[in-house]
């Protein structure tokens, strides 16, 4: 990776990190219905833009899928801030039907390409690393918004 797509590519992965961490703070900071929906689609866009980063380093192996998958599932269930009303549900089940169709084909991709990897050459282990880190945070900061959502209509 030359300096220029590797410059890029830290970018794209510190913006995604700071729209998840901005997005996890906004609801803590202001008890507000509207930022609430304003964090969860912050959260949203960061954990996509996490896996468009990671796909253009590690191309075909579903990140992109996986990621945006996380990203309408958490757009599904934030729409339930709304009022529940016939619209809400729609969109909800839109998102999520969406969401879980993303995810799946992601996670089928990403499980084919890498036993077929495996199989051709090893991988080092310092990719995996870094990959296994920026997921955990992805995954943290999309749990961290759902429970936020379902705590607030617990109130």
């Amino acid at each position: 990776m030359n300096n220029n797509k590797q410059s890029s590519f830290f970018d794209g992965i510190g913006l995604g990190i700071n729209l998840i961490i901005a997005g996890i703070f906004l609801p803590l900071l202001f008890h507000n219905k509207f930022l609430l929906i304003i964090a969860a689609i912050l959260i949203a866009f960061g954990i996509m833009g996490l896996g468009i980063e990671l796909e253009k380093v590690y191309p075909n192996l579903g990140y992109t899928n996986i990621f945006m998958g996380f990203g309408f599932i958490l757009l599904g269930v934030s729409t339930l801030v709304f009022s529940v009303n016939i619209l809400t549900k729609v969109l909800f089940l839109l998102f999520i039907l969406i969401g879980f169709f993303a995810l799946v084909s992601g996670t089928l991709k990403y499980f084919s390409n890498n036993t077929k990897e495996s199989k051709e050459r090893k991988t080092s282990k310092k990719n995996h690393s870094s990959l296994s880190i920026i997921s955990i945070f992805s995954i943290t900061g999309f749990l961290a918004n759902i429970v936020t959502i379902i705590s607030y209509f617990h109130r």
